[in-house]
């Protein structure tokens, strides 16, 4: 398999309190990229090309929690050249797939990406940089 086909796909499966908001969450992704600039660039022939924030929309799709494998197994067998956001919903469960070159991220950076959609869409005042604090490793 040549290096620019293999892409990294992370999903989280989420209970909500409230139904899904779609402006909150696709604001949320926007911030999420201008946070991690490899998500909104370009993979191609070995180089990077810059991309506009809002070029990659979440995708919403209404399923059923019981076809939430099925849709992550597409997924993550998509080739792409850039980062997507898809949201399959099933009531008050989201599952989140995020999709990227592997050329752009691994599997450690797509839970720090989770994390900040997570939070950018909890907290949905928060305007970007979100400030976190990583844990240190010990010193001896």
């Amino acid at each position: 398999m040549e290096a620019e086909n293999i892409s990294v796909t992370h999903a989280a499966i989420v209970q909500l309190q409230s139904p899904l908001d779609r402006t909150v969450l696709s604001k949320a992704w926007e911030k999420t990229k201008k946070k991690n600039p490899f998500l909104h660039v370009k993979w191609s022939a070995g180089f990077i090309k810059n991309l506009p924030l809002d070029a990659s929309k979440p995708e919403f799709i209404q399923t059923s929690e019981g076809e939430f494998e099925e849709y992550f197994n597409v997924s993550a067998n998509i080739k792409v050249d850039s980062s997507r956001l898809m949201i399959y919903e099933a009531g008050l469960t989201i599952q989140i797939v995020v999709v990227t070159p592997h050329s752009l991220a691994d599997g450690t950076s797509m839970m720090l990406i989770l994390h900040d959609l997570l939070t950018f869409y909890e907290k949905s005042y928060l305007s970007q940089p979100l400030v976190t604090k990583y844990p240190v490793a010990a010193q001896h």
